[in-house]
């Protein structure tokens, strides 16, 4: 009876560690379980934020792109007002250098006009206040092209300056 009783016993042990085993698995799997989980929820928490640093980086590259088309057209605009500036002093010149001549004709038909009548002063024959009337006009006009030469040659150095 012995072996009866001894052979129970083993069997009662085999259950026993058997039970113990399974416990152990169950455990061991309830365990890799709960990593697994925590594993997940940093993962997931790791995806949360890559997304927001992706959402963050779109807003930044659709703010820059629209800088540097509000940039470019900007400089559109600048190298289009350079262009007609550009031609503006360039009528200025030919204005400046149109009036110039002007004044040199005039200045010239002045000293012109001025010789004569002096000579005919000198002769004894009177030249009239008529003569000194055109003298003095011409002067006064020779002097308003002389100040609107001068005005304009400042404005034609403001330009070259602002553009600098």
């Amino acid at each position: 009876m012995t072996n009866y009783s001894s052979s129970r016993t083993k069997i009662s042990d085999v259950d026993t560690k058997a039970e113990r085993l399974l416990t152990d698995m169950s455990e061991m799997r309830a365990d890799a379980v709960e990593g697994i989980v925590a594993e997940r929820d940093v993962l997931v928490k790791s995806v949360e934020v890559f997304k927001k640093k992706l959402v963050a980086r779109d807003a930044r590259i659709a703010a820059m792109e629209s800088d540097v088309s509000s940039k470019r057209e900007g400089l559109r605009a600048m190298v289009g007002k350079a262009d007609s500036d550009t031609q503006l002093i360039g009528a200025l010149k030919n204005e400046v250098a149109r009036l110039r001549s002007a004044l040199q004709v005039k200045a010239q038909e002045v000293r012109q006009q001025a010789s004569p009548p002096r000579i005919q002063h000198a002769k004894g024959v009177g030249c009239g206040d008529g003569g000194n009337a055109e003298l003095i006009r011409l002067r006064r006009l020779t002097q308003q092209q002389a100040e609107q030469i001068d005005t304009q040659d400042d404005l034609i150095r403001r330009l070259r300056d602002s553009h600098k």
